[in-house]
C-alpha cells in the first residue's frame, strides 16, 4: 500500500479525503491535502488528524509562523530520536512506541523507536477511529489479535 492509500484507510473517517501528500517529517506527521482543497496535519502519536488550513496560500502563511515550524519540525525529539534508535532508513519514521494519546511519553528514551511510515499512517487512524468513540476518561483495555 502507498501513502496516500494508507492514510485513506487510516483517516477517511474523519472527512479526509487525500489527494496529495505536501510534507512529512521525521515523526511521521504528515500534511496532506484533501480533495476539497483543505490541508490536513496528521499527528499520529496523539491519534490526531485536523484541519490547519482552508488552501495551499493559508499553508504557506501558517509555515511561516515560528511556533508552527518549531513544533512541525520537531528539532529536539528528533535529534534525540537519532541518537537513541539511529539514522532512519528510507520509507521510515521515528515514533512513540507506545503514542501519548495512551500514555506514551516523549521523554522516555525507551519509548522511541522507528516505524515504516505507511503502517503508521494505517495504524494511527484506526486507533484514533477506535479512541474517539470512547468518552473522555473511559477506561478500555486493548487486544493484540494476529
Amino acid at each position: 500500500m502507498d501513502l496516500l492509500g494508507a492514510i485513506s484507510q487510516g483517516w477517511s473517517w474523519k472527512g479526509l479525503d487525500p489527494l496529495e501528500v505536501l510534507d512529512v517529517n521525521a515523526f511521521g506527521n504528515v500534511i496532506v491535502q484533501s480533495r476539497d482543497g483543505a490541508i490536513w496535519r496528521i499527528v499520529p502519536e496523539d491519534a490526531e488528524a485536523i484541519p490547519i488550513a482552508d488552501g495551499v496560500s493559508a499553508l504557506a502563511i501558517l509555515r511561516a509562523d515560528s511556533e508552527f515550524r518549531l513544533d512541525w519540525e520537531m528539532d529536539l525529539l528528533v535529534r534525540r530520536a537519532a541518537d537513541v534508535v539511529g539514522a532512519l532508513e528510507a520509507g521510515r519514521c521515528y515514533t512513540l512506541k507506545t503514542p501519548s494519546v495512551l500514555g506514551g511519553r516523549y521523554d522516555d528514551d525507551a519509548n522511541l523507536g522507528s516505524v515504516p511510515l505507511v503502517e503508521l499512517m494505517s495504524f494511527s487512524g484506526d486507533l484514533a477511529r477506535q479512541l474517539d468513540a470512547l468518552p473522555d476518561g473511559a477506561e478500555f483495555r486493548i487486544k493484540v489479535v494476529d
